[in-house]
């Protein structure tokens, strides 16, 4: 979730249930438990009460720019057993799990 705030201007708990796949209540408890350990805020819309946006805090910002790298090396270490050929099958592979998780939904 963290990784989508940093990505995207206007997110909200609707637009990450849409993103992940996750569904209403997952997202709510991520969201809940995020904001109470101060990594992102969660403020009501200005066009829409109803609506509540979420940033990433400073906090939350430092915490991402330290995870990413940790998890880029992980991945990396993760695929290193794969070749190319074996690893563009992978994504294939994941990419059609994806479609089917939309159709599903």
């Amino acid at each position: 979730m963290l990784a989508w705030l940093s990505h995207c201007d206007d997110l909200t708990d609707k637009k990450v249930c849409a993103y992940t796949n996750m569904d209403k209540p997952r997202v709510s408890r991520a969201v809940q438990a995020l904001v109470e350990r101060g990594l992102v805020t969660r403020t009501p819309s200005a066009r829409d009460q109803r609506v509540h946006e979420l940033h990433l805090t400073r906090d939350g910002a430092e915490l991402l720019s330290r995870l990413i790298p940790e998890a880029q090396d992980w991945e990396a270490e993760l695929v290193a057993t794969l070749n190319a050929g074996e690893y563009r099958d992978l994504l294939n592979a994941m990419g059609k799990l994806e479609r089917q998780l939309e159709r599903i939904g």
